[in-house]
């Protein structure tokens, strides 16, 4: 598979190229085989996706609140320097360690209970406005 981006008077196109040889019966290249795809759509989308992320990561650096994102079972997948200078502990020492570590004992039980909930979706049927025709779908969201 290639990557190649061709030029037509009205835009530039990037296409995806799949080529292989064919061969007759007797091993000798006959022929080759070549598929075309504009992927264009799907590039925009890549940049703009990084293009987000980007802003996430200037936004969650840079913001002047400790910020730290957690897998469900409580433990700190990545935090911002706010977060370390807060916790005063530095990054290395909070990645991989549960948010119980470093929790005041006296509000353990009301974190973990906010973490119960957050981890637990809730789903409701769907709300029919006039003219909907409403079928099987459900709402679900973090509570």
């Amino acid at each position: 598979m290639e990557d190649i981006e061709i030029v037509r008077s009205d835009a530039r196109v990037a296409i995806e190229v799949w080529a292989g040889p064919m061969y007759d019966r007797s091993g000798n290249l006959a022929y080759a085989i070549a598929a075309f795809q504009d992927v264009s759509d799907r590039r925009r989308a890549e940049a703009a996706f990084r293009a987000s992320e980007e802003r996430f990561r200037s936004a969650f650096e840079q913001a002047p609140v400790g910020v730290a994102l957690l897998s469900l079972d409580g433990t700190f997948v990545d935090v911002n320097p706010a977060m370390c200078e807060i916790t005063g502990r530095s990054a290395e020492a909070l990645l991989g360690k549960s948010f119980e570590a470093i929790t005041h004992p006296g509000h353990l039980q009301a974190d973990l209970a906010l973490m119960d909930r957050l981890a637990r979706p809730v789903c409701a049927p769907p709300t029919p406005r006039p003219g909907w025709v409403v079928t099987s779908s459900w709402f679900c969201a973090s509570s």
